[in-house]
């Protein structure tokens, strides 16, 4: 392989797997229904393909829900367009969708980031931490399973949560009904990878008691800290499928410098001089510009096998 023909070239060091973008064509995310709860941890097929769907969180609201949206209608994605469900709100600016997608065998749950990146990082330098009441259910302690601590969370990313949360939790439910075996995969990019994590531990804790609750996963790209140690800590004691996939060039996912990352980093060898480009871009995916490929033409050769704990 000529460097010249090198499109991305992913060294994912955290998880032991060497991803590489070469010449040919851009082949979309992988994996049969039958092998996607197993491989959506350590298969970069499957992160592209999740990126796109986190990207197709920008478009507008009636693109997704018709599903009609560039990406949409490529066959990356195969979407009954009468099982999506969008959820909106302007005063948060929040917005999420929730479908289920054939391919993958997995009811994705999908939260949009922040379109103005300056701002909202100026944003993001004000921390005020509070409890996140969302998880203070009966029998449910908000403290860190480790040292006691009071679990904390920033304001504004539980705040863009509970603005969309019942919506996305009836979404679950309806088709949990209709796909009760199948995983369920939460994704978002920026802000929305910060209130993805909030989600996944939230559908966690819905789900517990259930006689089958769902596999949950949760991938995200470019996300910013979310809570404090006991957080980490609570959060690790629940979910145990999660990969953040990061940048070294992407400022955004050191912020707050107060707040903790949950596990488990996946770093892609990119870099660009444009702070924005370094956040929007992951695995050859603008992600802000709706999920659409970067390279004409590329492909993905997965190296050695993830030997992330499950």
């Amino acid at each position: 392989m000529k460097l010249d023909t090198v499109c991305v070239l992913l060294v994912l060091i955290t998880v032991g797997v060497l991803v590489t973008d070469t010449a040919g064509t851009c082949q979309q995310g992988g994996g049969s229904s039958s092998q996607t709860t197993a491989n959506t941890l350590n298969d970069p097929y499957v992160w592209r393909r999740i990126a796109q769907l986190s990207g197709i969180s920008y478009r507008p609201r009636q693109e997704i829900s018709s599903w009609t949206c560039p990406v949409c209608t490529d066959s990356v994605t195969e979407f009954d367009p009468g099982q999506v469900s969008v959820i909106t709100n302007s005063r948060r600016g929040a917005q999420a969708f929730v479908g289920y997608d054939q391919k993958l065998d997995a009811i994705v749950v999908s939260f949009r980031g922040s379109n103005n990146l300056r701002n909202w990082i100026e944003n993001l330098k004000i921390f005020v931490a509070t409890v996140p009441t969302i998880y203070g259910r009966s029998g449910v302690s908000v403290t860190s399973p480790v040292s006691g601590r009071t679990v904390k969370v920033h304001r504004g990313f539980l705040n863009t949560y509970e603005a969309v949360r019942n919506g996305v939790m009836e979404a679950v439910t309806a088709l949990r009904s209709m796909y009760p075996r199948s995983e369920v995969i939460v994704t978002g990019h920026s802000l929305g990878g910060a209130v993805a994590t909030l989600c996944v531990l939230d559908l966690q804790i819905e789900y517990q008691g259930s006689n089958a609750p769902p596999p949950l996963t949760m991938v995200n790209f470019g996300s910013p800290k979310v809570g404090n140690t006991a957080f980490v800590d609570m959060y690790n004691s629940r979910i145990n499928r999660s990969i953040r996939l990061t940048h070294r060039c992407d400022i955004v996912t050191n912020v707050p410098p107060e707040l903790s990352h949950v596990p488990r980093p996946v770093k892609e060898n990119f870099f660009s001089t444009s702070p924005t480009k370094c956040h929007v871009q992951y695995l050859a995916v603008r992600i802000s510009d709706g999920g659409v490929l970067t390279c004409s033409g590329s492909r993905l050769l997965p190296g050695t096998r993830s030997r992330l704990r499950r």
